[in-house]
């Protein structure tokens, strides 16, 4: 077709088969922009749970598995699959304690950690002492101290 020559001066045969064309065109463009964003959700969606997953993990090394994000750029910490790999988000969390152990599980005097549940059983079986200890991490927590 030359620049002469238009839908408008093909056959009326021809211009419905074109026209048709164009519809069923458009609403495969339509059809896929829905799926793609469907698929985006659900990719940024899994990508969350494995995220959390990995953060679940780091309950035991940092108060505040949060932390790990503010502190590392955790789009390094994936397996070859692309997914959020929990040895590395582990690894890295022990890392950040390292350089910042005010980010890692606080534990007093006790054996226990400082404003969690008492993971050991008390490390002696005298009240007093235990007392004495408990006292003891409490003012370490309200004065920031471990």
């Amino acid at each position: 077709m030359t620049d002469t020559n238009t839908v408008a001066s093909l056959p009326e045969w021809a211009q419905k088969m074109i026209g048709d064309l164009r519809s069923e065109a458009a609403e495969h463009r339509q059809s896929t922009k829905s799926a793609e964003t469907e698929r985006d959700g659900l990719r940024d969606e899994l990508s969350s749970i494995h995220t959390k997953t990995a953060l679940d993990g780091l309950t035991g090394v940092l108060a505040d598995p949060e932390d790990l994000g503010r502190y590392v750029d955790t789009t390094e910490l994936v397996g070859d699959d692309g997914k959020p790999d929990a040895d590395k988000y582990a690894e890295a969390a022990r890392a950040l304690v390292g350089e910042r152990p005010h980010l890692g599980k606080s534990i007093g005097r006790s054996g226990n950690e400082i404003g969690g549940p008492a993971p050991r059983p008390p490390s002696t079986n005298d009240p007093t002492q235990q007392i004495a200890d408990g006292t003891a991490d409490f003012v370490s927590l309200v004065q920031g101290a471990s």
